[in-house]
């Protein structure tokens, strides 16, 4: 029974919840604890994962898979928690390395990594209740970790998937997660794919990159196993979050050597080779065939490394006044985020603000776990730390740096969902101020490719998630 159970949850854990977090318990609930938490980034998924488990608390010893740099962040939220649950002391094992035993103590904490290359030994200790955070990580079918995984969650009584971003481009990337949950409701891949990605026979295969029918797989996620709730809906009295675009220059040089990869990006011909551009005449036998496929490969590869190229030039070149941008924020007086994908970029805003004397944390794919949480409680509760300078990858994820109320993005990433999530490392329960986001994009460089990517994904995927077309 779904109120008998919610009633036996820990009372702090039950006291806790919001109206809209006891709503998103009771959704889980219903479904057997076979859910899709899917509530935007900030609305405190992971107190209701840990309160849906604790209903199933005869069912342990607990899983929890989640990505590497958040294992000790789920391990502090578990003794705050789910401590209390029984007479002796809550036990909770993280695991850090491929040799250490899974010992089948209450809770059992372990990074996607690791349990690709322990797959065997967490399958052989049969857990009933797993939790996957951040589970668009298993979004690729034919990934190692997804391999892995899948499984685990198949095989366990109660499944409890959390993500902000399920999909973060493409209705595709929610498959997988989707057949971990119900696998009955979504057995035909070729029909999800067909109905919903509107998927097309392609010369080198299946195309599965587009979408289709968005507002039914709205209504069918909702109706089956994902809650999700937006912050505009739940958090009335949440400061509003304002996004503005601020254009910069970049040096005539640098701008010169960026237009003339992107030249070259638009010269790449990725036409099939059997129909070569008009008043090119070959041997056929060089255009069609394997020979063919070959070219275009050698083509895409070479497509890619131009991209790569463009989208790195951009960074470094926006870089004197990306600096100088921050310089008009520190000086009048504001506590930021700043994020960045190269580590270029965030090696000369750390020199920058090293010669500033100005007081900062760096978090990046460098820095371990426990160096993590310290620097966010520096950030967090030191007034003199002004800074926050951070890999969009590395720390777009698990941490609360809600006293500041400024985002600045140096550089953008082609992934709208991994912007979103490091976003809302401020724009989260608990902000006071509204927060303001601010992307400094450079014209006539690669921000122009990579925005214009970023503006389409975002329609596609609010569409199916939430209904509705967003813009950015």
């Amino acid at each position: 029974d779904v109120e008998e159970a919610y009633s036996a949850l820990p009372s702090l854990l039950k006291s806790s919840l919001l109206p809209f977090q006891r709503d998103g318990v009771r959704f889980a609930l219903k479904r057997k604890g076979r859910v899709l938490i899917g509530d935007e980034m900030g609305l405190g998924k992971t107190l209701q994962a840990l309160a849906v488990a604790a209903a199933y608390k005869r069912e342990w010893p607990l899983l929890i898979i989640c990505p590497s740099s958040l294992r000790l962040n789920w391990a502090q939220e578990c003794s705050r928690w789910l401590e209390g649950m029984k007479e002796e002391p809550l036990e909770v094992q993280v695991v850090m390395k491929g040799s250490d035993a899974i010992k089948g103590v209450d809770v059992t904490i372990v990074s996607y990594d690791l349990a690709t290359r322990m797959s065997d030994a967490i399958k052989a200790s049969s857990f009933k209740v797993v939790i996957a955070d951040e589970s668009h990580y298993i979004k690729t079918d034919k990934a190692l970790r997804t391999r892995a995984c899948m499984p685990l969650l198949r095989q366990a009584s109660r499944a409890i998937l959390l993500s902000g971003t399920p999909a973060l481009s493409r209705p595709v990337e929610l498959l997988s997660q989707l057949q971990c949950l119900q696998p009955k409701i979504f057995s035909s891949k070729r029909e999800f794919q067909r109905r919903y990605c509107n998927a097309k026979q392609g010369r080198w295969g299946l195309d599965t990159s587009g979408a289709s029918c968005l507002q039914e797989l709205s209504i069918l996620l909702s109706s089956s196993v994902m809650i999700r709730r937006l912050k505009r809906e739940v958090l009335v009295e949440l400061p509003a979050k304002r996004r503005q675009k601020v254009f910069i220059n970049v040096a005539n040089k640098d701008l010169k050597k960026i237009q003339s990869i992107m030249n070259r990006i638009d010269s790449v011909d990725m036409r099939p080779s059997s129909s070569p551009p008009a008043g090119h005449a070959g041997d056929e036998k060089e255009q069609v065939g394997e020979n063919g496929g070959e070219r275009k490969r050698r083509r895409g590869s070479m497509l890619d490394s131009l991209i790569t190229e463009a989208y790195l030039e951009t960074g470094l070149a926006k870089l004197p006044e990306v600096c100088s941008y921050l310089a008009d924020l520190i000086e009048g007086g504001c506590k930021f985020l700043v994020f960045a994908h190269h580590l270029q970029v965030l090696d000369g805003i750390e020199r920058f603000l090293l010669r500033s004397s100005v007081k900062y944390i760096r978090i990046d794919g460098s820095v371990p776990p426990a160096a993590r949480a310290e620097r966010v409680k520096m950030f967090q509760e030191e007034e003199e730390v002004r800074v926050g300078v951070l890999g969009m990858t590395a720390a777009g994820t698990g941490l609360t740096l809600t006293s500041a109320a400024t985002v600045v993005f140096a550089e953008l990433y082609w992934t709208p969902g991994v912007m979103m999530q490091a976003e809302d490392r401020v724009h989260r329960i608990s902000q006071q101020l509204p927060v303001n986001i601010h992307y400094l994009l450079a014209r006539g460089t690669a921000d122009e490719l990579v925005w214009s990517s970023i503006v389409s994904k975002v329609k596609i995927v609010s569409w199916a998630l939430d209904g509705s077309q967003q813009a950015v």
